[in-house]
């Protein structure tokens, strides 16, 4: 029996994900084991990254073919005819077999290739140019330490490698289980590995082209300021943990299905999904929480203080240039907020058109349009996703050319002094009250009085309530009792006022710019529900697929043309009240002053 069929035969557990992990782990640190003894003994790093580059390609493999690996093995040993070797071209034409791959299998393996070759050679040249390590100096002479380097190198791999060893792990049938559709969690993974990869390399290129450049003596500057390392300090880092993102995503979105689960061998329901996704998630995470907190920036970081700490371009650029992208592209708020001069002219940033709606910049907008569009949720609920996620998307598109105009206009009507227009959705979230103060029914109304009650009413309670306790006659108030207590001092109020409360404070932000989003809003609310927009855009709805709806039935669009006619008609979409109480209202509400229209939403007479 060789050596080979004793470790397979030892690691031949009875969960499929043990059998593929187990084997490839133990790879890992054998691998680093070899590399570092000769390593500890010569005092030298030259072959420490190209190991982990190694490491990554020999495991990677391993738990591609381990499967039929096993199977070959086991036929030999009875004299049977062994599985052939599967190709990576049957991941794409169907014809994978008992033994073949699924094309995830096959990217993800492929991408962690692709990484750990690039960046292995790269380190690998630098090191040779360089000569040495400076993340070594201090560990280099004690063999202690410097196998403890080795060691963390193969937990590196074996957790980095953690997604990759999992979606391997799986039979053929998972994938077969679900289908041969692409999913977004394959298109969002494969977008963030691209992007992240794609980022990694450009910053590599851009310090090793700065390196040469000095060492050609064309700068004699001491520390990379260009390109990317002009909106990041450790751009690199950045792409490294995106590209091990994307990875993650592929991977969890098949090991987190019942299909995935069940292929792993773990337990249904949320704790075997739980278990699913860590095996995903943790890859990131770990590459992360290092690259951040312990190896990566904190040494970098560490170095150059050392070394230019004392210096103020150092000081400055260190203070102006954010640590990650993250914390650079969390500046986009900066970029939110339109001031027609100079932003549209004469800079021509046209762009804020189309982004001053998607965030806001202050947390206190933030917290209140949060908290109102919470209430807004029962639009979604009478009307369906379809058609509320109409609604918002003409609202912002309206508002795109919309809002910029009439700040444009005011600036020029208050010679320059209205010349900001704030970032957010206060238009949108003002629409959208202006439908529901007229869809949504209150419930009750109640009052807080603000004075005392007179002795002659307080009489008539008690009187009423003794009558009503007697004899069964709880419904024997007077109409002149009840307009006693209609005629309290008090102030009116309904269940929606608060709602109305935290409107009001939401337009009153910012003070008075964005008063300008909120009645805009406000007016196309009610231009929308009353199909008022031109072109027919109240009407207009997006496709289903984009709200996850499928084709309507035709049991489906004879109901959707019932509401259509309900609707025309003057009924709200959820039938509490009919045609006659709207049209009552909306007299009573003519009848009535702006003023009192508004102080009518508050206290909800």
């Amino acid at each position: 029996m060789s050596i080979i069929h004793s470790l397979l035969t030892a690691t031949n557990f009875r969960n499929p994900f043990l059998r593929n992990l187990i084997p490839s782990i133990g790879l890992a640190f054998g691998i680093q084991a070899a590399v570092a003894v000769p390593s500890i003994l010569g005092q030298t790093e030259r072959f420490y990254d190209l190991s982990g580059s190694l490491t990554y390609l020999s495991c990677t493999a391993l738990s591609l073919y381990l499967p039929v690996l096993r199977a070959r093995s086991a036929a030999a040993l009875v004299d049977a005819p062994k599985p052939g070797w599967p190709s990576l071209a049957s991941a794409l034409n169907g014809t994978a077999g008992p033994y073949g791959f699924n094309w995830r299998q096959v990217f993800l393996s492929a991408a962690v290739s692709l990484w750990a070759a690039r960046l292995g050679s790269y380190l690998f040249m630098r090191i040779l140019g360089d000569g040495k390590d400076s993340r070594f100096e201090e560990i280099r002479k004690s063999p202690p330490k410097f196998a403890v380097a080795f060691f963390a190198q193969a937990v590196w791999v074996s957790l980095c490698l953690l997604p990759v060893l999992s979606i391997n792990s799986l039979p053929p049938a998972t994938f077969a289980a679900l289908g041969g559709f692409v999913s977004i969690t394959d298109l969002l993974g494969v977008l963030l590995y691209v992007g992240g990869l794609g980022f990694e390399i450009t910053a590599d290129r851009q310090k090793s082209k700065w390196s040469q450049e000095k060492k050609e003596k064309k700068h004699d500057e001491d520390f990379l300021t260009r390109g990317l390392w002009s909106k990041s300090r450790h751009p690199n880092y950045f792409g490294e943990s995106t590209l091990w993102t994307g990875i993650a995503t592929v991977a969890a979105g098949v090991l987190a299905s019942n299909a995935g689960v069940a292929g792993m061998g773990l337990a249904g329901g949320l704790a075997g999904k739980g278990l699913a996704l860590l095996s995903a998630g943790i890859s990131p995470a770990f590459v992360t929480f290092l690259l951040f907190k312990v190896s990566g920036i904190p040494l970098s970081e560490k170095k150059y203080d050392k070394k230019y700490g004392d210096r103020k371009d150092y000081q400055k650029w260190k203070k102006e240039t954010p640590i990650s992208i993250i914390t650079s592209i969390l500046d986009i708020k900066y970029q939110l907020p339109i001031r027609p001069t100079p932003h549209l002219w004469p800079y021509l940033q046209l762009s804020r058109i189309l982004t001053f709606q998607l965030a806001y910049t202050s947390s206190t907008d933030l917290f209140f349009s949060t908290a109102l569009l919470y209430q807004f949720r029962v639009l979604e609920r009478l009307w369906g996703s379809r058609k509320y996620a109409s609604f918002v998307a003409v609202i912002f598109a309206v508002n795109v050319l919309l809002l910029p105009f009439l700040t444009v206009f005011l600036k020029g009507l208050t010679f320059g002094l209205w010349n900001y227009l704030p970032a957010g959705l206060t238009a949108i979230v003002f629409a959208a009250l202006s439908i529901w103060s007229d869809e949504v029914p209150r419930l009750y109304r109640y009052k807080i009085l603000t004075g005392k009650i007179p002795l002659a009413t307080a009489t008539e309670q008690n009187d009423s309530t003794t009558a009503g306790g007697g004899g069964g006659g709880g419904n024997t108030r007077t109409a002149a009792q009840q307009q006693s207590q209609t005629d309290l001092p008090g102030i009116t109020l309904s269940d929606k006022s608060t709602t109305y409360l935290l409107a009001t404070q939401l337009a009153l932000c910012q003070f008075p710019y964005q008063l300008i989003p909120a009645l805009v809003g406000w007016a196309l609310g009610s231009a929308w529900i009353g199909e008022l927009l031109p072109g027919g855009l109240s009407r207009w709805r997006v496709p289903a697929w984009v709200v996850g709806e499928s084709p309507k039935s035709k049991e489906r669009g004879q109901y959707e043309g019932l509401r259509r006619r309900l609707e025309e008609e003057g009924s709200s979409a959820d039938g509490m009240r009919n045609v006659s109480d709207r049209v009552a209202e909306r007299q009573d509400t003519a009848r009535r002053g702006f003023g009192r229209q508004i102080a009518s939403y508050f206290t909800g007479s």
